[in-house]
């Protein structure tokens, strides 16, 4: 991993199993230079999501970003992306 000073979360705030469960791997945030941004609270690139529950199963291009809630614990955000102009209007 590079530089990390500018980095507000830590590598323990991140929920891995959960990530994993979208199809999100560590090593993958790491390869395409995800992470540090990640931890510095900045969305990342695109990445292909997996949502997958009781009642659905969805695969979508999306950002995620951390946060952090009331409570001060790391939350992810995942913003999907739409394939015509890059963003999902809000």
């Amino acid at each position: 991993m590079g530089k990390k000073s500018n980095c507000i979360f830590s590598e323990t705030d991140m929920d891995w199993t959960r990530l994993q469960s979208f199809g999100i791997s560590r090593q993958q945030l790491e390869d395409s230079g995800n992470l540090d941004p990640l931890l510095s609270g900045e969305e990342t690139a695109v990445l292909s999501v997996h949502l997958r529950t009781a009642l659905i199963d969805l695969t979508m291009d999306a950002t995620i970003r951390l946060v952090r809630n009331t409570d001060g614990n790391a939350l992810m955000e995942i913003n999907g992306v739409s394939p015509d102009n890059g963003s999902f209007e809000e």
